[in-house]
């Protein structure tokens, strides 16, 4: 369907059409995030297989709750199962079964048929793969943001993600290196609203100067403070007189989302199929505009 809509309108879209479609960001980090799932799938499924046990049953629920307030651990967070096609589901099965550590073995005292109790170094995997999995839940929430403009953060954050990535190397357990899958080694957190030691750099090394294109004068401007507070929309609205062919460039660039699904839907990992009432209902001589 993109390739008919750039074919016929490929003389009104910028650039003949060539950057009209693209993958979504969200997308791009459920392959990462997927690839690295089945990387430790092992080492895990005990813990999905016990979360998956005690839920399968009202009796089972109630054994695993009586065994949490013995333990005077309040059973706030209920046991979730995994969604094969939401790799945030495995993120929220291990962070509420980290809570429940103690309870898992208790309740293995009240009932003979739960064989699949996880040993020690389960859960030190699952507690390393919450850290793990937990900023790119984060990230992909962030770039589902409708009220706010995602185009301008796209690549700071993917560059985190893979500094991230290459600091993996250097961890102990050898299903978070093979997760990494580089060559290369650099030791690096992953905060997607803080870490900007390049940006900082860059601009302690900014200068200013005058005569210069506008282009040249924008890229040599004092640098704005980097904070969750700065709107990027209302900058470029108060600067479009003194930048007013970059102003219009940044209207069409800041309007492209870093998404297009709804939030829910950005973590999934099944493939959309198309309605095919909904190619019916196109009609080809509707204008761009509308499209």
């Amino acid at each position: 369907m993109v390739e008919k809509i750039k074919t016929k309108f490929s003389n009104a879209l910028l650039l003949g059409g060539r950057i009209f479609h693209m993958r979504y960001c969200a997308h791009i980090l459920n392959l990462v995030v997927r690839d690295g799932l089945k990387v430790i799938s092992d080492g895990i499924e005990k813990i999905m297989d016990s979360a998956c046990f005690w839920i399968a049953s009202s009796r089972r629920i109630e054994v695993f709750e009586n065994a949490a307030n013995q333990l005077k651990i309040k059973y706030a967070k209920k046991l979730v199962l995994d969604c094969p096609t939401r790799w945030n589901s495995t993120y929220f099965v291990l962070s509420v079964a980290l809570m429940y550590k103690d309870v898992f073995v208790r309740a293995k005292h009240y009932e003979p048929q739960y064989k699949c109790l996880s040993d020690e170094s389960d859960w030190q995997l699952a507690t390393i793969m919450v850290e793990h999995l937990k900023p790119f839940c984060k990230l992909t929430e962030f770039f589902s943001g409708t009220k706010y403009p995602t185009a301008n953060v796209v690549f700071p954050m993917i560059c985190k993600v893979r500094e991230t990535m290459n600091g993996w190397l250097n961890s102990c357990y050898n299903e978070t290196q093979v997760m990494a899958r580089d060559d290369n080694s650099l030791d690096h957190s992953f905060d997607i609203f803080g870490g900007d030691e390049e940006f900082e750099l860059y601009k302690s090394q900014a200068v200013s100067s005058i005569n210069k294109s506008e282009l040249e004068r924008y890229l040599e401007e004092q640098v704005e403070n980097n904070s969750p507070n700065f709107d990027i929309l209302s900058w470029w609205k108060g600067n479009k007189g003194k930048y007013s062919i970059l102003a219009k460039v940044a209207r069409y660039i800041l309007a492209i989302p870093a998404y297009m699904v709804v939030s829910e839907s950005a973590f999934s990992v099944g493939g959309g199929i198309p309605d095919e009432e909904i190619y019916a209902t196109i009609d080809e001589e509707e204008p761009l505009a509308s499209i």
